[in-house]
């Protein structure tokens, strides 16, 4: 807060240092000059702050609720910018004082059906309301800091105030394998974000499979191609290019990974290079865990992929060509894991050409089981009827 606050007989003049991000500097600079209109937020949250101050003995009734409300910022902004805040509820043309009243009512009957406060005339907290003042305070310190933690690959960069920020979160912290917050008050809070986090799982995919099927539609190869990665990574609960990925295999747990890393191995592939002694001599296991751990290393899909043009067009125009193509997939493992795919699959399908030298490249890549796909690339050779007969660039 930049001000004066008083004691002008001994100084009439200061510097204030705001110390914060690139993106911020703009913001706190309209701030200052007086030319950013602020607006309150209290409206949106009311019922959580009136539970508190009930229980801190500040309110016990309507006119002690409305008495707090006038020293607040929002009364200020609803005498200067009053249609900003459409509350439900609201009768147009009220006066302040019937809106003031309107608000603090309406607020303490949602607390009353909650069963979060009780009492007439002198209202009380219940049990239920008691708890909520005492954990449910720290839910945003406890997401702020898993949002500093450096595991975070996207932190939200502007306050906590969205559920949109919480489920960000949530999925980076299980993706990223973050440390949850070890204060004895925050902790508390590992219970309602593990109930939070198989809430989320449960419907992620089922979302992001939306997705994938619209950006189909689209014909959107990009789209189609990140959802799907996402969709690996939310399946096997870490990143797709994170060394977390060794974490799939049996055995192999977060500090081991670590161990892994330290060591110069971050991926699976490199993982299978390494002989068994220095597994265990980098793990702090005894043989024959060396062995054990690259047959299981051996057993996870390793996706091959090859793409063929094949002969003939399918259709021409003056400005395109779409060409034939066949790809053939399956696995390099000398045991297949999947029966379906053992002896291999060929896919057809068709490219519209726009030019003579696009290239198509073709992916292939497991559902469930992150940092395992195959990519070929394939160059367009268009014959020379073709490129004769059409007008390609």
């Amino acid at each position: 807060m930049l001000g004066r606050a008083g004691r002008p007989q001994f100084d009439d003049n200061a510097v204030a240092v705001i110390i914060t991000k690139n993106e911020k500097v703009r913001r706190y600079e309209m701030m200052v000059s007086g030319k950013e209109i602020l607006e309150s937020r209290l409206h949106l949250n009311l019922i959580e702050h009136l539970n508190a101050e009930i229980g801190l003995r500040t309110i016990w009734d309507l006119q002690s609720a409305k008495k707090w409300l006038r020293g607040t910022f929002l009364y200020v902004r609803l005498q200067k910018n009053p249609t900003h805040y459409e509350i439900e509820g609201d009768v147009p043309g009220s006066t302040l004082d019937e809106r003031l009243e309107h608000i603090c009512a309406r607020g303490l009957e949602l607390l009353a059906c909650s069963d979060l406060a009780e009492g007439e005339p002198k209202i009380q907290l219940t049990e239920y309301g008691e708890i909520m003042a005492r954990f449910r305070q720290t839910e945003k310190r406890f997401y702020k800091a898993i949002n500093l933690s450096p595991a975070i690959k996207f932190p939200i960069p502007v306050n906590l105030d969205l559920t949109p920020h919480k489920i960000s979160l949530i999925i980076q912290a299980v993706l990223g394998g973050a440390d949850l917050p070890s204060d004895e008050d925050l902790a508390r809070q590992r219970t309602q974000y593990n109930q939070d986090l198989n809430l989320v799982f449960q419907h992620t995919r089922r979302l992001i499979r939306c997705v994938v099927d619209c950006a189909i539609h689209k014909e959107d190869s990009v789209m189609v191609r990140n959802a799907l990665i996402l969709s690996r990574s939310m399946c096997s609960r870490v990143w797709d290019d994170s060394p977390l990925t060794m974490k799939q295999i049996e055995s192999i747990g977060p500090v081991g990974v670590r161990k892994l890393v330290n060591a110069g191995m971050r991926s699976i592939d490199e993982l299978e290079l390494a002989e068994a002694q220095r597994l265990e001599t980098v793990l702090g296991k005894h043989p024959p865990y060396g062995d054990s751990l690259l047959a299981k290393v051996k057993e996870f899909p390793k996706l091959r992929v090859s793409l063929r043009q094949m002969k003939g067009v399918e259709k021409r125009s003056a400005q395109t060509v779409t060409v034939n193509f066949k790809a053939e997939i399956g696995f390099m493992n000398e045991k297949p894991p999947a029966a379906k795919l053992g002896k291999g699959q060929d896919v057809l399908f068709c490219a519209e050409l726009t030019g003579l030298n696009q290239v198509v490249t073709c992916y292939v890549m497991c559902d469930d089981v992150g940092k395992f796909e195959a990519i070929e690339c394939d160059s367009l050779v268009v014959d020379q009827e073709v490129a004769a007969t059409s007008q390609l660039p």
